[in-house]
């Protein structure tokens, strides 16, 4: 489940919670709309609170858990608050922290032998809206593995004496304790300077990042929630469950018509103060990491809202800008003030898009590297690059040198920009007016067909207006054909690329890179249709590169990895290993290269498809491995909702499938559909075989009501995307007929039947040899 959809269903399971119970399925249809993973987590949400006493005896993470009524003289009196001997199966040792809503114990823990810190919510806190979320979030928090997250051991319900009197059952969860120092109190302490306050913070970074792959979104990072052990490791505390168990009373918490404001005011970002727990995302964490390193830089937080009512500060926050880093410290100008600048950016979409990034762009200042958040200007690179390279360019010396060479070769480049600058205007000019807003995840929500008039026009225009620029028309072309490759339109990219690659080859002969670039591109298209040709496309490229660049250049990587794309599509034994050789050599390579450089963003691709060849060969661990390497660098380079991570969880829900865990294959698998469908449309070509693996899955699990309607859209789209002739049509039909046939119900298999070849003669009348050979084909399949 995404961060986004974890908030909807707290926010809907709350909003529910207030309408009568015959009145809530219509709420949940209106609300979630065709977000089946929502609806079905608010809707288990309200069966198990039928009655709160049916949690209140069962422990939230499935551990037993030892109910004992404690009498007065079991318990210490301390100031007038009893403390308990025992929780549960947990001896008590010393109170650690308390406040309004919690209270934090150090205990002891027979089986296993440890010391854990044990959290209860206060029995006056004890409201069904505060026992439902403790619930919710602690299954959640307990998936997170990360050695920079303070570990949830086990949660349940003790009955518990608190005051004299009888005894209470009271909530609770067991998690590591860490002997530690908050983060500005231990930087302090140590006397570390910028350097190494920037490594614990990047750190910081890792773990919070791995949460919001998970899904989890902190809301309440600040210094005191991250303790710094001894030997200086990072450790996040209240992973989220501070919303429920909050023992620091500067929490400011306000209920209104819109949500509630949840987090320590000084560290929530612009939108969070809103209130509005709908624009909340792993930017607002973000941002609260940028204003830690603003405090743990300079000493006091951005914003000084003390004194400010709750309005006010967020006024302050939203409207006001910090006083410039640079000018309370010296050492601070410059890059580290463009990294927290970019991360406490008021505009989320400005700031660094996930908590990887930011810490990436701490570990290129570390290293001197050029930043993500720094202006790539040509003298801000050769800094760099002189910095890095201090004893090989021997100082100043070298310095100069590298300046002296510099200034000759932009010279070199300025000559070719001046005799390139009517080729230059043309095709940026004409891209700019055709093509800008074509691509998928720029064209968020445009109607493909206009982008795809568009395309066709530039097609016809590029053909009429640039003929006297033979080398910018084919350039043009073969962008025309990458960006219907990215619409999923396949029969309508071939046209473009075949005409670009004869320019090309009219323009340069057949051995050139750009000639090479349009059969890879080619190659994709006839993956689809003509594998054979699609072989010898990829094949011809990575002889060309070969050729003109060598074995180890990683542009001859990528095209490797372009011939195993195809060679994985005959699934077959021996293309299968050669797949995964070819695959294993290009990733040697790309594993080289920045993250960020054109080619070094192959390597997740590369990844993804080893993940299916290892796959397709059975070897599920080993693809599993991959493909989650794979989506943890397109989570750092695109962000969660971006088609590469998309393609990359349905490939884990079909290795999910095949392993027999079938809820995981089917979260998968509805992410992907989720994320890709958001960028792509629902009718993409890139949907379909998500859509026939959600339907396999559902079979598995005999939901066949849905899983026949997954198979028919996946059907759908093939048909509208490739035609009737393609070997989709087959697959799709085969795997509605296992479909039909593990129903086990005649009548009905007829009727589907019947009623999809009735839509496929109605759609295609002048293919009757088709279509009889489909029709027997489809019953062919459903009689094995």
């Amino acid at each position: 489940m995404t961060p986004q959809q974890f908030q909807r269903v707290e926010r809907l399971f709350e909003k529910a919670c207030r309408f009568p119970e015959d009145r809530r399925n219509a709420l949940l249809d209106e609300e979630c709309g065709d977000d089946s993973e929502v609806r079905s987590a608010v809707r288990r949400m309200l069966k198990e609170d039928g009655s709160l006493d049916s949690f209140l005896g069962t422990p939230a993470l499935g551990y037993d858990v030892n109910l004992k009524a404690l009498t007065p003289s079991s318990a210490a009196q301390t100031g007038g608050a009893y403390i308990p001997q025992s929780i549960g199966r947990y001896e008590i040792v010393r109170v650690i922290a308390e406040g309004g809503m919690g209270v934090v114990y150090e205990a002891r823990q027979d089986h296993p032998r440890r010391v854990v810190a044990l959290k209860v919510i206060r029995p006056g806190m004890l409201t069904g809206s505060m026992l439902r979320r403790f619930k919710h979030e602690v299954e959640v928090l307990g998936q997170l593995q990360h050695p920079g997250i303070a570990q949830i051991h086990e949660a349940g319900v003790a009955e518990v004496l608190v005051a004299p009197g009888p005894g209470v059952r009271q909530p609770f969860f067991a998690m590591e304790l860490i002997e530690g120092r908050p983060l500005n109190t231990f930087a302090e302490h140590a006397g570390l300077g910028p350097r190494e306050r920037l490594e614990l913070v990047a750190n910081v970074c890792d773990a919070v990042q791995h949460a919001h792959l998970k899904g989890v979104i902190h809301r309440d990072l600040k210094p005191a929630n991250i303790l710094v052990t001894a030997s200086g490791r990072t450790k996040i505390l209240d992973f989220g469950v501070a919303r429920a168990t909050n023992a620091d009373l500067q929490v400011a918490t306000v209920q209104t018509e819109i949500g509630q404001l949840i987090g320590t005011m000084p560290y929530m970002s612009p939108e969070q103060v809103g209130g509005n727990s709908a624009e909340l995302d792993a930017r607002s964490d973000v941002y609260a990491l940028g204003v830690i390193l603003y405090e743990l830089l300079s000493g006091s937080p951005p914003f000084d809202v003390r004194n400010l009512s709750i309005p006010e500060a967020a006024a302050k926050i939203r409207d006001g800008e910090p006083r410039r880093l640079g000018s309370i410290d010296r050492v601070l100008r410059g890059e580290i003030e463009a990294i927290v600048g970019k991360a406490m950016e008021k505009d989320r979409n400005l700031r660094y898009q996930s908590a990887a990034a930011l810490g990436d762009d701490l570990r290129r200042y570390l290293n001197d590297e050029p930043l993500l958040a720094a202006p790539p200007s040509t003298m801000y690179q050769l800094r760099k690059f002189a910095r890095r390279h201090k004893p090989l360019l021997g100082g100043v010396t070298g310095v100069f040198a590298v300046l002296i060479v510099s200034v000759v070769v932009i010279g070199v480049l300025l000559g070719q920009a001046r005799r390139e600058a009517q080729r230059a205007q043309a095709f940026g000019g004409f891209l700019h007016r055709t093509l800008t807003s074509a691509d998928p995840e720029i064209a968020r929500g445009r109607d493909v067909s206009v982008i795809r008039e568009m395309l066709e026009d530039a097609v016809e225009r590029a053909e009429t207006e640039l003929g006297h620029l033979p080398d910018v028309q084919a350039s043009v072309l073969h962008t025309v054909g990458v960006t219907f490759l990215s619409l999923g339109l396949h029969d309508k990219a071939e046209p473009p690329l075949v005409m670009a690659l004869k320019k090309r080859r009219g323009l340069h002969g057949d051995k050139h890179l750009d000639v090479a670039e349009t059969l890879l591109q080619l190659s994709r298209v006839h993956r689809e249709c003509d594998i054979p040709l699609a072989e010898a496309d990829s094949r011809m490229a990575l002889a060309i590169t070969r050729e003109l660049l060598g074995e180890g250049d990683p542009s001859t990587a990528r095209a490797r990895i372009y011939v195993a794309y195809v060679l994985e599509a005959y699934d077959e034994a021996r293309n299968l290993d050669e797949a995964e050789r070819l695959c294993r050599e290009a990733l040697v390579v790309l594993r080289r290269e920045p993250a960020g450089s054109h080619v070094g963003e192959c390597l997740p691709e590369g990844l993804h498809i080893l993940g299916r060849i290892l796959a397709s060969k059975g070897d599920l661990g080993g693809a599993v491995a991959v493909l989650t390497e794979s989506l943890d660098i397109e989570n750092h380079l695109y962000g969660f909702d971006s088609i590469n991570t998309g393609g990359t969880l349905a490939e884990l829900g079909r290795v999910a499938r095949h392993s027999g865990d079938l809820a995981r294959a089917e979260s998968y698998l509805e992410q992907a559909l989720e994320v890709r469908g958001q960028v792509l449309g629902e009718r993409h070509l890139a949907l379909a075989w998500i859509n026939g693996q959600l339907a396999l899955t559902l079979r598995d699990q005999r939901r066949f009501n849905e899983a026949e309607t997954y198979c028919l859209t996946m059907l759908d789209i093939y048909l509208d995307s490739l035609g009737i002739e393609n070997r989709h049509i087959d697959e799709a039909l085969a795997d509605l007929s296992s479909i039909l046939t593990a129903r086990k119900d005649v009548l009905h298999a007829r009727q589907v039947t019947g009623e999809v070849m009735e839509k496929l003669r109605s759609a295609y009348p002048e293919r009757e040899s088709r279509l009889a050979d489909l029709r027997t084909y489809l019953f062919t399949q459903r009689s094995h």
